[in-house]
């Protein structure tokens, strides 16, 4: 009977915590990779009074380093390094309490060498994409999470996801574009605002309404083979209060608002400040973890400008040692002294720069084009002094540059609707010194009708009932289509243009709304004149014959026009010219 009893005992306990150990802890990161640069990780396990158990680790290659103090029963923090020897295996992680054991399995996996990232350069134009907003690829994860899909609602998802992007990969290549940049595509169970995912629940986690691992996979691939980017947006200074780091903070003070505390809650988020050891370290891990599993070839980091300078640095030294070539950018719609700070981190290091997208005062030079003479940066003026401080800049080039983006209005509703304004706006972007960033819908003139007020519009066509297909010549009208050509040729020749991919700039004062500048590499030379006036104006080309001389033609991209290289050119209200030049 005592044998029988004990017998029982016995299976009990192992059933029990043999049914546990099928279900492990959270585990962040999910795996990693032996051959990293550095042989060490930090490991972070939670669950409920996990920090009771004693870790262990009974493989010869692999030492526990050091247990971290932490607050919270609820998590083990624990320090790993192994020996280069080590090979990629599933290693058990030992847990002992009172007698017990689990056992929790970990896996090392072989990293991939053969796979590197492209990175940016000046030769690349960004199409930026609201995944939800773009096209509805997969019905079947419209209604998984907490919401369900209203595309009559702004504020709600719409359903666009990964493979939406993928079927419409052609129409981006068409366009002359070469790197896609997505809004950020891991794991957020917000309700409010969740379809521009910057609610993160899970770092590690690709978001299911979007789709999963293996067709985010599938996306990279497609537009690798088609030598297409792909720019993954990182989101650094904030999570979702849903977070198991907000739900559960390992620290007291991760969640304590106010000024002395890393977390501040924000309209449904909490902002941190990025100095904690233990969180710093968490979020480098989770940006090679990316750039592993996937393999983009550049990140973009929203919000720099409220990001520790100083992580910043770390992490992009992190990433340029683990992935030469990778490009990573700050995202900073501030003043130019946040910009500048942005810039700070990647000074001298030529093999993970750090850019600013976006730079405010291109953008406000852009818009005010046609400001006219006595208003506040008017016209011209303010474009020619902003290429001249430019100049000045250690990287001139290094800025990724725009006129749209999902936080401002439209710039073709900006500029009174007038396809002239809308073309010498895209002309300008596409010709000065840096990275130009398209926002999706652009090509086809979106603007915001008394109806939809909504910045992020869905794309017409990416849904299986919308009335037309935009993605189509058919489904545009006669000006949308103009519209759609104008952009693919001037993107496609600037994709093979070397003076305006990495020619040096020459500006001249403008002469009352008309302004010219150059770009020059070696015997090319391109032209840009544009007359921002709505009234014909008399240009002299007398002032630019230093730049002028030796050439006797220039000829328009667009309609192969020539016009000589003598006497003064009558310019049209509103007339933009991309010249190439000839001898």
């Amino acid at each position: 009977m005592f044998r029988t009893c004990l017998l029982i005992i016995v299976f009990s306990l192992t059933f029990f915590y043999g049914i546990r150990a099928q279900v492990p802890p959270h585990i962040e990161p999910p795996f990693w990779w032996t051959n990293m640069p550095a042989n060490e990780l930090l490991i972070i396990l939670h669950e409920e009074g996990i920090g009771e158990w004693n870790p262990s680790v009974r493989e010869k290659s692999v030492r526990l380093n050091e247990v971290l103090p932490c607050a919270n029963p609820n998590y083990l923090l624990l320090k790993l390094h192994w020996d280069a020897v080590f090979k990629p295996s599933t290693i058990i992680i030992r847990l002992e309490k009172e007698g017990l054991i689990r056992e929790v399995p970990y896996v090392f996996r072989n990293r991939d060498r053969t796979l590197k990232p492209m990175g940016l350069t000046p030769a690349d134009a960004i199409y930026r994409i609201t995944t939800d907003r773009f096209a509805n690829g997969n019905q079947g994860n419209d209604r998984v999470l907490s919401d369900n899909v209203n595309r009559k609602d702004p504020q709600a998802r719409h359903g666009g996801d990964l493979q939406g992007v993928m079927a419409h990969t052609d129409h981006i290549r068409s366009l002359g574009m070469t790197a896609i940049q997505l809004d950020p595509i891991q794991k957020n169970e917000a309700t409010d605002r969740s379809f521009s995912g910057q609610t993160i629940t899970s770092h590690f986690e690709v978001d299911p309404r979007l789709g999963d691992s293996t067709i985010y996979r599938q996306l990279i691939g497609k537009l690798h083979r088609q030598e297409l980017k792909i720019i993954q947006e990182m989101i650094y200074p904030w999570v979702s209060e849903q977070h198991h780091f907000v739900q559960d903070p390992p620290f007291p003070n991760w969640k304590e608002s106010g000024q002395t505390g890393s977390f501040r809650e924000e309209t449904g988020r909490y902002s941190w400040r990025i100095n904690n050891p233990v969180l710093t370290t968490y979020l480098t891990q989770m940006s090679l973890w990316w750039m592993e599993a996937y393999h983009p070839d550049a990140l973009c980091i929203p919000a720099c400008s409220q990001i520790d300078p100083f992580f910043v640095e770390q992490l992009t030294e992190q990433l340029a040692k683990a992935y030469p070539g990778v490009t990573v950018f700050g995202e900073a719609m501030s003043d130019a002294g946040s910009a500048e700070r942005s810039q700070v981190g990647a000074s001298g290091r030529d093999l993970c720069p750090i850019s600013i997208h976006g730079n405010l005062l291109f953008h406000q030079a852009i818009d005010e084009l046609f400001s006219r003479e006595g208003e506040k940066h008017s016209g011209v003026e303010g474009l020619y002094q902003l290429m001249a401080e430019n100049e000045k800049q250690k990287n001139p080039d290094g800025s990724i540059l725009f006129v749209d983006n999902a936080d401002l209005p439209r710039y073709f509703n900006r500029k009174d609707k007038k396809l002239e304004n809308w073309k010498m706006g895209l002309a300008v972007l596409a010709t000065v010194k840096g990275t130009p960033s398209i926002y999706s819908g652009t090509e086809i003139l979106v603007n915001q009708s008394r109806k939809n007020t909504s910045i992020r519009q869905d794309f017409p066509g990416g849904w299986n009932r919308d009335r037309k297909d935009k993605f189509t010549k058919e489904g545009r009208k006669k000006n949308e289509e103009e519209a759609f050509r104008y952009l693919q040729r001037l993107m496609t020749w600037r994709s093979k243009s070397q003076a305006i991919i990495r020619g040096t700039m020459v500006a001249y004062p403008p002469q009352k709304s008309v302004f010219a500048y150059f770009r020059r590499y070696g015997e090319q030379l391109v032209m840009v004149i544009i007359n921002t006036g709505e009234t014909d104006e008399s240009a002299q080309l007398d002032p630019w014959m230093d730049t002028l001389r030796g050439y006797t033609v220039g000829r328009d991209i667009f309609s192969g026009k020539e016009y000589p290289l003598t006497g003064p050119w009558s310019m049209k209200g509103l007339e933009c010219r991309v010249l190439e030049l000839e001898r």
